[in-house]
């Protein structure tokens, strides 16, 4: 039996998910924060909210060699209809930035996305964190300099015939249980059954079935510049060890792909 594999050749891109350029004030929209979301609509008279949109995620490879399947991205378009906080980083007990009024999925050109609208207020003291206030967040997001986000996502699946988790593409198997010796990035052979090499291929997972519970612009790579050197050697020294314990186990535990 053939699996398909995909090729992530010259497809990954850095931050797949990105804050859309508004031309023009939605007053469907803003009506929406009011009657939705406002306790008293009539702080609106003020303080007229801002609505922008992001793209949330979509089914494109990321850096980390994982890519959203659609049962995650319906989720998420149902989760920001629900309402999700677009916060200001991945510190969620922070105030949120805004809060999101709806989504949708959207196919096009060979991608398919997760189109969110979102709304704040200006005014708000964010009492710290990457802005002062949401006025500063909203001209960071008309001035094109908050461009990229990304997102928090868990997996709460009560139903033991629906996979949720991270599904391996080339054993089919959960990349993040013992039963999957693959490392996202690595490449492997693929084998016939006299043992010959007929491919070779890069491992990579779907993320299916997740939850959105938030969503952020992302900040890390620039932050880690200014930061005292030791907490970005952290996430560096983390993240090495968390491979090289994989390719211990992937080492006792050798594994082929049979293409039959």
């Amino acid at each position: 039996m053939e699996k398909e594999i995909p090729n992530v050749e010259g497809v990954l891109f850095r931050f797949p998910a990105h804050v859309l350029p508004v031309r023009a004030q939605d007053a469907a929209l803003i009506e929406l924060a009011k009657t939705r979301k406002a306790i008293d609509e009539t702080v609106f008279d003020s303080s007229p909210p801002y609505v922008w949109q992001s793209e949330m995620s979509n089914d494109q490879m990321d850096d980390y060699y994982t890519r959203m399947d659609i049962t995650s991205l319906n989720n998420y378009a149902e989760d920001s209809n629900q309402g999700i906080a677009f916060q200001d980083s991945h510190d969620h007990w922070r105030c949120p930035l805004g809060q999101s009024l709806r989504g949708r999925v959207e196919t096009a050109e060979g991608r398919t996305r997760v189109v969110t609208d979102f709304y704040t207020i200006p005014g708000i003291n964010m009492n710290g964190g990457s802005f002062l206030r949401t006025d500063d967040f909203i001209l960071a997001v008309r001035s094109g300099i908050v461009t990229d986000n990304s997102i928090g996502f868990y997996f709460k699946n009560t139903d033991p015939n629906v996979f949720a988790g991270f599904r391996c593409d080339i054993c089919g198997q959960n990349m993040m249980s013992w039963d999957c010796p693959n490392i996202p990035g690595l490449t492997y052979d693929i084998t016939a059954e006299d043992g010959g090499i007929i491919d070779r291929v890069i491992a990579t997972a779907k993320i299916m079935n997740a939850q959105m519970m938030y969503i952020l612009p992302i900040f890390s790579v620039f932050i880690a510049w200014r930061l005292p050197a030791g907490l970005p050697l952290y996430w560096i020294v983390t993240t090495i060890f968390a491979i090289l314990q994989q390719y211990y186990v992937q080492r006792r535990h050798p594994y082929e792909v049979t293409n039959k």
